[in-house]
């Protein structure tokens, strides 16, 4: 399992497959499905058929769609994702810092969520930037590598512009009612070959997951903490569903 790029092919199945995170989430790394070693896939030419099933049959009905969505999602996660851990029970959350921005229109807070697991533990970062009202509101979440002030960038470094574009987004995200979330995605997994020794791979060392996914993996618990109004202090919360997310491609 590698993280390359998606290729082409796959970026057309996934766009017609929405799907939740947990959807590449497995006990252990068996499939139902026997998938041949990468170097006797038969080159492919061209776009492949979706709808082409993998016993060579076509998609006629929506049961028929169900049976060939699963069938993707498996293919993804033996050649691409790899299988994730469910998510923890719990998470440790530790509020850091929170202050009013936007002209008091919005407030700005720094976050430390720690999980743990097998007698280790991995502790990220996320800031997020919300309206003033203290009530639920839409989340969006980022994973990045810098959060929201430009300042921590000599002029002209290439952080310095992501953090201010991200910056004016959270502004507008506020003025809509929504709130815009950061995590800092290399401590989680840092964006390197040979990592298996950083971030949460090693609180998971029997799952067969890339990168990306350990990224996507992150994101439902930021999604979980998000979806209490405000953290005010340090505490441990049990991590909610969060059924009506989706990920589209």
């Amino acid at each position: 399992m590698t993280d390359n790029k998606l290729p082409i092919a796959l970026l057309s199945l996934l766009s017609a497959c929405p799907f939740h995170v947990e959807d590449f989430a497995h006990s252990g790394n068996v499939s139902k499905y026997e998938f041949p070693p990468v170097q006797e896939l038969a080159e492919q030419k061209g776009l492949p058929d979706p709808f082409l099933m993998y016993d060579g049959s076509r998609v006629k009905t929506l049961d028929d769609w169900d049976k060939q969505r699963d069938y993707l999602k498996q293919m993804l996660a033996h050649y691409l994702y790899g299988h994730m851990p469910p998510r923890p029970k719990q998470i440790q959350v530790e509020s850091i810092s929170a202050c009013e921005v936007f002209g008091g229109k919005a407030v700005e807070e720094h976050h430390k969520l720690t999980i743990s697991r097998n007698g280790r533990s991995l502790s990220f970062r996320m800031a997020l930037i919300r309206p003033l009202r203290k009530q639920r509101q839409p989340v969006i979440v980022k994973n990045c590598y810098t959060f929201f002030d430009p300042n921590v960038f000599p002029e002209g470094q290439r952080g310095r512009g992501t953090a201010e574009n991200d910056r004016y987004a959270a502004k507008r995200a506020v003025q809509r009612g929504y709130i815009l979330c950061k995590f800092i995605r290399d401590e989680v997994a840092a964006d390197r070959k040979d990592n298996r020794g950083t971030g949460v791979f090693p609180l998971y060392p029997e799952y067969d997951w890339g990168t990306i996914a350990a990224w996507a993996w992150a994101h439902q618990l930021v999604v979980g903490c998000n979806y209490y109004s405000h953290i005010t202090s340090y505490k441990t919360m049990t991590v909610v569903e969060i059924e009506q997310v989706r990920i589209f491609e």
